[in-house]
């Protein structure tokens, strides 16, 4: 990703992002690997799955009010389902 700061000038708030987001997880895969393999769980891994549960249910829900509402047809909402199903499915259990 650092490469990509002189190649991309004008995103380097997405850059920084995307930085963070593979740092954050880059740190934790050892210790969720060590615990899967000893049969722990890491608490801290238990609570990240649930709090992005949270946030992927509440995004479900925004989206559904948002066609209900007529903000968002059914073709956007599938689009942006798809996504959080992703999403969804990449935060999966290790086991």
């Amino acid at each position: 990703i650092d490469e990509l700061y002189p190649v991309w000038p004008g995103h380097q708030p997405l850059l920084a992002r995307l930085r963070d987001t593979y740092q954050h997880r880059s740190e934790h895969v050892d210790r969720r690997r060590d615990a899967v393999a000893s049969g722990t769980e890491d608490r801290e891994a238990i609570e990240h799955r649930e709090i992005q549960r949270t946030v992927i249910g509440a995004e479900r829900e925004a989206l559904l009010r948002l066609r209900a509402e007529g903000a968002i047809d059914d073709d956007v909402l599938r689009t942006l389902e798809r996504e959080l199903d992703l999403e969804e499915r990449s935060q999966g259990d290790p086991r």
